[in-house]
C-alpha cells in the first residue's frame, strides 16, 4: 500500500478496490499510507485515501504527528487544503513537542497557510502547546514576520496572550532579537507593554537586555 502512494493512483485505486487491503496499516514508523501521501505531497492518493470508507483521517505515527502536520511541515499547500475541508480531520492535534499544525506554520513562516486554518470554525487561533505558547509566541521567536503579520488580521487573535512564564509575544520577538517582528507588534494599539512576567520584567526591560540599540530605541519610543 505505502509503495503505490508514490504518485500512482491507478495502482493504489486498484489497491483499494481489494476487500482484504487494510487502508490503516503502518510501516516501522507508524506511518499510515495517508500519512505518506500528505507528507510527499501526493494531492491525489490524498484525496482518493480521505474519500475511503473506514480511514482514519487523525491516525498520528511515532513522533505523534498526524497527516495535516506533514503536510503542513513540507509546505504542500495543496494538501493542506484538501485535509483542512475534510471535517473529519481535527486540525489541532499536538505532535511530540505539543506543537499543533499551526505551531508547525508559524516556526515556518508559512503565512500563507493560516487563512486555510482560519475558514475551520473549529480552530482556535490562539492555541497554545505544552508551555501556554500560541503560534504568535512561536512566529516572534522564529522571526517569521510574514506568519505575524497575516496572523494579526484576525481580530480573534490575542497580542496580548501570556505564556507559562507569563510572556507575551512581543517579549519572544525582542529577546532573540527579531526586530521586524518587534516592528509590527508595536504597531498594534492593542499591544499592552506594561505587561510583567513571572521574573518581574516588562518587555523595555528585557529590550535593555538584548543591548540591542535599535529595539531598545524602538520600545523607549513608544
Amino acid at each position: 500500500m505505502l509503495r503505490a502512494i508514490n504518485g500512482h493512483t491507478r495502482v493504489l485505486r486498484l489497491l483499494l478496490s481489494d476487500p482484504s487491503i487494510d487502508v490503516n496499516a503502518t510501516n516501522n514508523s507508524s506511518r499510515t499510507a495517508l500519512i505518506r501521501a500528505a507528507r510527499d505531497g501526493h494531492f491525489e492518493a490524498l484525496e482518493l485515501l480521505l474519500s475511503f470508507p473506514g480511514i482514519e483521517k487523525n491516525i498520528v505515527d511515532k513522533k505523534n504527528r498526524s497527516a495535516l502536520h506533514y503536510a503542513v511541515l513540507l509546505h504542500h499547500k495543496q494538501c493542506v487544503e484538501c485535509l483542512l475541508n475534510d471535517k473529519d480531520v481535527n486540525p489541532q492535534l499536538p505532535d511530540d513537542s505539543s506543537f499543533t499544525p499551526l505551531h508547525i506554520a508559524a516556526s515556518n513562516d508559512f503565512s500563507d497557510l493560516i487563512r486555510l486554518f482560519a475558514n475551520r470554525d473549529d480552530v482556535d487561533l490562539n492555541c497554545v502547546d505544552s508551555i501556554q505558547w500560541t503560534p504568535l509566541h512561536v512566529a516572534a521567536k522564529c522571526g517569521s514576520t510574514s506568519f505575524v503579520e497575516e496572523l494579526l488580521q484576525h481580530e480573534n487573535v490575542d497580542v496580548n496572550r501570556q505564556n507559562l512564564m507569563k510572556r507575551t509575544p512581543i517579549f519572544n520577538a525582542i529577546e532573540n532579537e527579531k526586530i521586524e517582528v518587534v516592528k509590527v507588534l508595536l504597531s498594534r494599539e492593542d499591544l499592552d507593554l506594561s505587561v510583567v512576567d513571572s521574573e518581574g520584567h516588562t518587555a523595555k526591560d528585557v529590550a535593555l537586555q538584548t543591548k540591542n540599540e535599535d529595539i531598545i530605541n524602538l520600545l523607549l519610543n513608544k
